[in-house]
């Protein structure tokens, strides 16, 4: 009996069992390297001559060890030089660390990272818009130490309005 997935292990109950009869198999996955969608395939070896091999396929969904709350920054409308500020926490079902942050336009997004235990992380961004009316959108990496997940990406967005803008949208 084997199984193509790294890290799997294989148990059968009884190895002889009557013809037309029920198995149990189970399989017991390793720490899957990648959250996500997997298959893979079970072999099984039986002293039947017509079907010496019999190949089980199995899908499996592995989960994010990663939760970020919530899902993004969103800012809304901010006026030139008036900076705002959005967190989400990152929380891991296992301990890891931010080894790094890696920001898409830090001449307007400023990030800072604070541990709250081995398992939780406050990441706080700062927009500071620019002078012009604009969207303001784009990508944060994380960077972390988990195998499964070693980056963590936050989207960012939110527009700049000019006060005539403002205006205009109010006056009709």
């Amino acid at each position: 009996m084997s199984c193509e997935v790294p890290g799997a292990k294989v148990e059968v109950g009884k190895r002889q069992f009557q013809g037309g009869s029920r198995q149990e198999i189970t399989l017991t996955l390793g720490a899957l390297e990648q959250a996500g969608e997997h298959d893979g395939i079970v072999t099984l070896e039986t002293n039947d001559p017509e079907h010496e091999r019999i190949a089980v396929p199995i899908h499996m969904e592995v989960a994010s060890p990663i939760k970020v709350t919530p899902a993004s920054w969103f800012f809304g409308f901010v006026k030139p030089g008036e900076s705002k500020t959005c967190t989400v926490t990152i929380s891991g079902a296992v301990a890891f660390q931010v080894k790094e942050v890696r920001v898409d336009r830090p001449e307007v997004l400023q990030v800072t990272v604070t541990a709250q235990g081995d398992r939780s992380y406050l990441v706080e961004a700062t927009l500071q818009p620019p002078k012009a009316a604009e969207r303001v959108e784009g990508m944060v990496e994380i960077v972390t130490d988990l195998a499964g997940q070693p980056v963590i990406k936050v989207e960012y967005y939110g527009s700049v309005k000019l006060a005539s803008d403002a205006e205009q949208t109010l006056g009709g």
